[in-house]
């Protein structure tokens, strides 16, 4: 992630990605869903955070300052009951890492999940220094209603929202009003 004003560097995100038998890369659209329903999302959210934090720590180690990454988060994980105490379990075997170096993504589809629910859940984690991030704002799900209810640090508009703002005034527009 680049600071468009200054040009830095300013994080990263975590992604993950499957392998099918040929060994072929498996886009998460494949098996996410599958994951949610099963409940097994939970542990591949978990691994992935945890990844990321050690990558964070060898960096750290090597002399290389740490920047902010992004992990996302199904709704699934978000409110399972012990999830904060996991994270925080997880963020302690870390303990040189700032917890603000940690962004838990969500996509608008943490929408279907009561505002008031969400809200809690994400000012718990708050509380010990974890940030929030709104992926993929404008996709297929386009809940304006989370956009504008829930308080999230980072807004991540979805690519088919800027793939032609250079030739399309009404996204130029939308864009224009979201950043404002």
């Amino acid at each position: 992630k680049i600071n468009m004003l200054t040009g830095e560097l300013s994080g990263a995100e975590a992604l993950v990605r499957g392998i099918d038998e040929n060994g072929q890369i498996v886009t998460p659209g494949r098996f996410i869903e599958k994951l949610e329903k099963s409940g097994e999302i939970r542990d591949l959210d978990l691994y992935v955070l945890n990844r990321a934090l050690f990558l964070m720590d060898q960096w750290r180690e090597q002399g290389i300052i740490p920047a902010r990454i992004s992990v996302n988060f199904s709704r699934v994980t978000l409110l399972h009951a012990t999830t904060l105490a996991s994270i925080l379990a997880i963020q302690s075997r870390y303990p040189r890492l700032p917890a603000d170096l940690l962004e838990l993504e969500i996509t608008e589809s943490a929408g279907n999940i009561e505002k008031s629910a969400l809200t809690d859940v994400m000012e718990q984690f708050r509380h010990h220094g974890i940030t929030f991030s709104l992926d993929d704002f404008g996709s297929q799900y386009a809940n304006i209603s989370v956009f504008s209810n829930v308080r999230f640090d980072v807004v991540k508009l979805d690519k088919s929202m800027i793939a032609d703002l250079s030739e399309n005034s009404i996204s130029r527009m939308l864009v224009r009003d979201i950043v404002h």
